[in-house]
């Protein structure tokens, strides 16, 4: 079966969603784009990641209309990031650190830098990766709240990161943030 929603909307005021098909082992990204022959028709493209086993994708759009999708890859128990921006589809490791990668949440921030938080599956810490040095640099945010899902990451005007997660042993809701210029909870 598909899973996944839409996403966003993106600067030219296109949706844009991910899913991974279950069935054939890969990512699909879609988008309705403002068509007036067709207004509405969504155009499918297949994102061929020659992994097995996609788990969990999420999707932004950048300031130049690329895609950008990050998710979890299940047989390698790693987080990737596949994006269209050189004109083809290529795929990056963003961290391998363990079994890292589940409940990925992405977004992109003002200089079209890339931020994902995501969970450690074998510590249960909550972790975050970012590309605004150029390369991916990933950390664990909170370790103290063991069993860190469900992630959903935000970055504000001012590319500042909100992240509300789940803690499954405290079946609670939390909050971190990096607005006060380091990684509060609250």
């Amino acid at each position: 079966g598909i899973s996944g929603d839409i996403e966003l909307i993106d600067a030219g005021g296109d949706l844009t969603e991910s899913f991974s098909n279950a069935m054939a082992d890969t990512i699909v990204s879609q988008a309705i784009g403002r068509n007036d022959s067709q207004p509405g028709a969504w155009n499918a493209e297949e994102v061929n990641t020659g992994d097995w086993n996609v788990h969990t994708p999420d999707v932004a759009v950048d300031s130049a209309g690329d895609v950008h999708i990050v998710y979890f890859d299940n047989s390698a128990g790693v987080l990737k990031h596949v994006t269209n921006s050189s004109g083809s589809w290529q795929v990056t490791v963003i961290d391998s650190a363990g079994t890292v990668g589940e409940e990925g949440s992405l977004d992109i921030d003002g200089d079209d830098h890339l931020h994902v938080s995501y969970c450690d599956t074998d510590n249960g810490y909550l972790k975050y990766a970012n590309n605004t040095a150029g390369a991916w640099q990933s950390w664990a945010i909170d370790t103290t709240d063991v069993n860190a899902t469900h992630t959903s990451l935000m970055v504000d005007g001012d590319d500042f990161v909100h992240i509300g997660y789940r803690n499954m042993d405290g079946m609670q809701l939390l909050y971190i943030s990096n607005s006060g210029g380091s990684w509060t909870e609250e």
